[in-house]
C-alpha cells in the first residue's frame, strides 16, 4: 500500500435509483383495484443505501455513480448529502434520466416486488472513473451491475491493497473476473443456490468460498445469515422485530458488515451486528428510514453495556 492515504473509510460504486414505495393491504390480482396504506419516496440502490448505513454508524464514506439531469437525480443527491455521504464524484448525465425503482410491499408479510426503470438511463463507464478518488479508501463496495466500471475500480483497488466487498443478489455478466478481485463476497441465498446448486445455506456458503476470499456471507432474510471464513462457519439466527417492509434489508446488512470490518470485529461479531441492523431496518417503510445507529443495534442484540 506504500504511502497511499485513505481519505475515506469506504467508497461505494453502483446504481443509484430513486425508490417509489407503497404498502398494499394485499397484492392485487390482475384487473383488481386497491389502495395503498402508506407511500414514500426515498433514495435507493444497494450501494448507496449501504453507504448511508455506514454514515449513520459513524464511518466516513463516498459514493460514485450516475444520475440524470432531472428532479429525481437532485433528490438522490440530496438524500445522500443529508446523511453525510460525499457525492463529489456522483456524475450527472445531461441527456439521461435517473433510474426509478417502483416497489410494492405486501402489508401482511412485509415482502416486496420491485420493478426497476432504467430506460433512458446511461451506465457509468470506466473512462468516467477517477482513480485517485476510488483508491482513497480502506474498503471499496461494489454491486457488480455496471460491470466494466466495477471491474476497473476493483483492479485499481487490488493494485493499492484496498479490500473489495461485492454485493451479489443475482447473476451478473463477466462475473468470474470480478469474483477474482473480491475479498469479501456477500450474496443472497437465491444467488448462492443458483450458482452452487446447494439448497442448504451452510453447504452453499462453503461451496462459494475461493482461496483468495477473506470471507463469504449469505443473507437469509427471515432466516438470519451464514458466514464462512475457514475454518469457521457460523449461522446467525434472526432477531425478532415487527416487520413492516424488507426493502433494503440486505443493503443495510452490507453496510453494517463493512462497518464491522472497520472495527476489526471477528466473523461472529460481524454477523450478529449486521443481522441486527438489517432487522431494525425492516421496522419501517423503505430502505433508508429504518437504518439504525450503532447504539440501536447494540440494544437489539443485547450489547448496550
Amino acid at each position: 500500500m506504500g504511502g497511499r492515504r485513505s481519505h475515506f473509510d469506504v467508497i461505494g460504486l453502483g446504481i443509484c435509483p430513486l425508490d417509489i414505495l407503497g404498502i398494499l393491504p394485499h397484492y392485487p390480482e390482475l384487473d383488481e383495484k386497491t389502495e395503498f396504506l402508506q407511500t414514500s419516496i426515498q433514495g435507493g440502490g444497494p450501494v448507496p443505501t449501504a453507504m448511508v448505513s455506514l454514515a449513520r454508524l459513524g464511518a466516513k464514506v463516498s459514493f460514485v455513480g450516475k444520475v440524470g439531469y432531472d428532479p429525481n437525480g437532485r433528490l438522490v443527491k440530496e438524500s445522500l448529502e443529508k446523511e453525510g455521504v460525499d457525492t463529489s464524484h456522483l456524475l450527472v448525465d445531461p441527456k439521461g434520466k435517473t433510474p426509478v425503482a417502483y416497489i410494492w410491499v405486501d402489508g401482511r408479510s412485509g415482502k416486496k416486488a420491485i420493478a426497476l426503470d432504467r430506460t433512458e438511463s446511461s451506465a457509468l463507464q470506466p473512462e468516467e472513473l477517477d482513480r485517485g478518488h476510488l483508491t482513497s479508501c480502506r474498503f471499496l463496495h461494489l454491486d457488480g451491475r455496471e460491470t466494466e466500471a466495477c471491474l476497473r475500480a476493483a483492479k485499481w483497488a487490488k493494485e493499492e491493497g484496498i479490500r473489495v466487498v461485492l454485493d451479489l443478489g443475482s447473476p451478473r455478466p463477466k462475473l468470474e473476473p470480478l469474483l477474482d478481485l473480491t475479498d469479501y463476497l456477500i450474496t443472497s441465498m437465491g444467488f448462492a443456490q443458483a450458482y452452487t446448486g446447494e439448497i442448504d445455506p451452510i453447504e452453499a456458503v462453503r461451496a462459494l468460498f475461493q482461496p483468495h476470499y477473506r470471507a463469504v456471507v449469505i443473507t437469509l432474510g427471515e432466516g438470519g445469515s451464514v458466514g464462512y471464513s475457514p475454518p469457521v462457519t457460523i449461522h446467525q439466527p434472526p432477531f425478532e422485530v415487527k416487520v413492516v417492509d424488507t426493502t433494503g434489508a440486505g443493503d443495510v446488512f452490507h453496510g453494517a458488515f463493512i462497518y464491522s470490518l472497520l472495527q476489526g470485529w471477528n466473523l461472529a461479531q460481524a454477523l450478529e451486528f449486521s443481522t441486527g441492523a438489517a432487522a431494525l431496518k425492516c421496522t419501517k417503510l423503505g430502505g433508508r428510514e429504518g437504518i439504525p445507529k450503532r447504539e440501536e443495534v447494540e440494544r437489539l442484540i443485547g450489547k448496550d453495556g
